[in-house]
């Protein structure tokens, strides 16, 4: 049986959202992984970037055990 990669799991909190550009949001990444690592972020691309790195970050882990 081949082992499958873990699949990352966050809870995202919104706190702001601008009414007139709605890419303008601020909120916080919590990694549910037992770390309880928390970042911030302002606006969707730096979302995209945190998520995209955490990610990044679980594949290398997931490649050093092979």
């Amino acid at each position: 049986m081949t082992e499958r990669p873990t699949i990352d799991s966050f809870v995202v909190r919104i706190y702001r959202i601008d009414i007139n550009d709605p890419g303008k949001i601020t909120g916080l990444v919590e990694v549910l992984d037992g770390s309880e690592n928390r970042e911030p972020f302002a606006g969707l691309d730096e979302l995209g970037e945190l998520l995209n790195r955490r990610a990044g970050k679980q594949k290398k882990k997931d490649r050093r055990k092979t």
